[in-house]
């Protein structure tokens, strides 16, 4: 996924091994991290500003990688 024109944020959670939650959702054949599950959860319906979205992630062995869409009260400070 390109992100030219999307200001973005990357995040990369690394919670201790022995507090790590998986999530089922319906549709996707493993679990998923509970930090992916509950965005997808969020971002589902329609789109309210102050939820920031999740752009893409994946999911390696001891961490996630998120791509998450900056905050518009973050971009209107940084201008």
């Amino acid at each position: 996924m390109a992100y030219d024109q999307v200001r973005c944020n990357c995040c990369t959670p690394k919670p201790p091994q022995h507090l790590s939650q998986v999530f089922g959702f319906p549709g996707h054949p493993k679990s998923l991290p509970m930090e992916i599950g509950l965005s997808f959860i969020t971002n589902k319906g329609p789109s309210v500003p102050q939820i920031i979205k999740l752009l893409d992630w994946e999911d390696d062995t001891d961490h996630c990688d998120m791509v998450l869409e900056r905050h518009m009260y973050i971009l209107h400070e940084l201008e």
